[in-house]
């Protein structure tokens, strides 16, 4: 059985991307009830995501920048690597504002493409390169709704389109289920870590006293050391991006893991610290 010949098509033949509007900062707050979107509000794999610091904004809003439930959007500007040309779908109405630096998709042809499956089109990695191949900018990568709309792909007939959107909608919904859980217990874990060895309140703690010490009063029988007297720390290895694309040894950067080798560093378990870049960042390698 050989796989379908599907026409390849220009984008642009069935959406058109509108630019946001350029919001003014002497607006922008810490609290309110509309939030301007950044691509920091996109996930690299594609959705919609939270930042833990918002911008707001009280100013006036040009009609046709308040975004609604159900719009997709996708990042033009790579404020970090691998969101350029991601795609999210807003989650609610009268909320968020569409930014300059967002494109929204808009079906101009309703009998050739449909949004769902545009949305999981531009998360695909034939369409991420078509972009990134078509960027400008040497140390910010970005695009523009001209070069999004020049992407070719192929397109199978609409009801194939729904049907493969629907599929992966599913898909989509069920790790965003399990990206809430992991949220969730990671909350719960840094609770009961601050219960415990901040405020000392562990499982009978009501029969431990506290004692001075250089650190202020502790449980009696617990001790203060540097770090260094009780495990090692070593500095990493450079490996260059060419020894980092293949084998089954995760490489991690300050950022997490940036790519795979054939052999390990040092043995596992271990804590990985980030000391450039995203200094503090903390990860867990079993």
């Amino acid at each position: 059985m050989t796989a379908p010949e599907w026409p390849i098509t220009k984008l642009g033949a069935g959406i058109s991307v509108k630019h946001g509007f350029a919001f003014k900062g002497e607006f922008f707050h810490d609290s309110g009830d509309l939030i301007v979107l950044t691509p920091g509000n996109f996930f690299e794999a594609g959705g919609f995501k939270l930042k833990s610091k918002e911008k707001f904004y009280d100013g006036p809003v040009p009609e046709g920048y308040l975004l609604r439930r159900g719009d997709v959007v996708v990042a033009m500007t790579e404020q970090s690597k691998g969101l350029l040309g991601s795609t999210a779908t807003i989650p609610a109405d009268e909320t968020f504002l569409h930014n300059q630096r967002l494109g929204l998709l808009q079906v101009t042809d309703p009998g050739l493409l449909d949004l769902r499956y545009c949305y999981h089109l531009l998360n695909s990695p034939d369409a991420r390169n078509q972009i990134q191949a078509t960027a400008t900018g040497s140390k910010v990568r970005h695009t523009a709704p001209e070069r999004i709309q020049s992407i070719r792909v192929a397109l199978p007939d609409l009801e194939y389109q729904r049907k493969v959107a629907g599929a992966l909608d599913s898909v989509e919904s069920l790790i965003e289920n399990n990206r809430r859980r992991i949220e969730i217990l990671e909350e719960k874990a840094r609770l009961i870590y601050r219960e415990w060895f901040v405020h000392f309140r562990f499982p009978g703690h009501e029969d431990v006293e506290l004692v001075d010490s250089n650190l202020g009063p502790i449980p009696d029988g617990w001790k203060v050391r540097p770090l260094s007297a009780v495990l090692e720390l070593a500095y990493g290895k450079a490996l260059k991006a060419d020894d980092r694309r293949g084998g089954d040894v995760a490489v991690y950067g300050s950022g997490g893991i940036v790519g795979w080798h054939d052999e390990a560093l040092v043995d596992g378990p271990g804590i990985v610290v980030g000391r450039k870049g995203n200094v503090g960042a903390v990860y867990w390698r079993y």
